[in-house]
């Protein structure tokens, strides 16, 4: 598993991908006062997956003007949005996994033959 991002809250580096109960797991802050928490998976690095693809995506954003400072230059623009389209399209790919693993789960459970 890869090392977790500092939480996008808070900024604190102690986060932890801890059990969530109902067999899921989520990355949570340790920091007291934040205790902010990530999307709860199945699987224990699909919820690190997540934390690190919300936190870099929340960081672009808010780094926007930073990373593409001339919003004159087209070049630029395009470069950052198609980093922007690359992250997030991580993320949508990890849920689309998720959400068929959980469809053929409930099929399995339902007795539905394939």
């Amino acid at each position: 598993m890869d090392k977790l991002l500092p939480c996008p809250f808070c900024g604190h580096d102690d986060v932890q991908v801890k059990d969530a109960g109902f067999h899921h797991w989520a990355a949570r802050c340790q920091n007291q006062d934040c205790q902010g928490q990530g999307l709860r998976h199945r699987i224990k690095n699909f919820a690190a997956a997540a934390w690190n693809k919300r936190n870099q995506i929340k960081e672009a954003t808010s780094l926007k003007h930073r990373r593409c400072p001339d919003m004159n230059d087209i070049a630029s623009i395009v470069a950052w949005s198609r980093n922007e389209i690359d992250a997030q399209d991580e993320v949508i790919g990890l849920l689309r996994a998720d959400c068929d693993r959980l469809r053929r789960e409930l099929d399995d459970a339902n007795g539905v033959i394939r």
